[in-house]
């Protein structure tokens, strides 16, 4: 076991803390979490995790730690800096304030766990003439007009979509919607021939099979026309 996860598995000390993982920029890299959480789910949560974090750092909370409530447990996602979190996952009637004292304790031995993982430099390369780089573009404008021209083409589905996902999933699921349309939006075509792509990622995020097989065969996700 590394030190990165061996720090991750002393949290489990935590009274009500039944385990957690670290990721960077939306990725997995350290977990004590049962092999149920697989790389792959925990790395859908480290996603959802930094777009939550992003919003609230444009609402003004910079920094802060989020928390997402939901029957089973509670997540709490500390940030560690330079893109970095960790998610604890709690007993829905443990102390989110007594666990967040006490993990943050832990948060500089984190950090310099995973500094110490850090990939060494590369080797410069020789310089080269090249021409001058094309102007940057704005990735958040990017997606904020790709965003737009879906709800410009589609806005009736896809209001209709995340109106039977929150019904689903309760309010986080407008948090969760927001960051599938942007996948969604940014990884293809804007067509609603695409739409089952759309409906497989909010899909995974229900948890119980018969409220996801009513989400999977409404009749919103057969429809051609707008």
């Amino acid at each position: 076991m590394s030190t990165l996860e061996s720090k991750v598995a002393e949290l489990k000390s935590i009274t009500g803390c039944l385990g957690g993982f670290v990721s960077r920029d939306g990725v997995s890299v350290a977990s004590s979490l049962p092999p149920v959480y697989d790389r792959a789910r925990l790395d859908r949560i480290a996603a959802n995790v930094r777009k939550v974090a992003a919003l609230a750092d444009k609402s003004g909370f910079a920094g802060a730690d989020v928390v997402l409530r939901y029957s089973k447990a509670n997540l709490v996602a500390m940030p560690l800096g330079d893109g970095a979190f960790l998610t604890l996952a709690c007993e829905p009637s443990a102390s989110i304030a007594t666990i967040e004292a006490l993990a943050g304790v832990a948060a500089d031995d984190l950090r310099e766990a995973l500094a110490a993982r850090a990939s060494p430099p590369e080797r410069a390369a020789s310089p080269v003439a090249s021409a001058p780089p094309p102007p940057a573009v704005d990735p958040a404008a990017r997606l904020d007009d790709l965003r737009a021209t879906a709800l410009a083409l589609y806005g009736a589905p896809l209001g209709t979509v995340k109106a039977l996902f929150i019904a689903e999933v309760g309010p986080i699921g407008e948090l969760i919607f927001r960051s599938a349309l942007d996948h969604w939006v940014d990884a293809g075509p804007i067509d609603w021939h695409r739409a089952a792509e759309l409906r497989d990622v909010l899909a995974a995020e229900i948890d119980d099979a018969r409220s996801r097989a009513r989400f999977d065969a409404h009749a919103v996700w057969t429809r051609t026309s707008r």
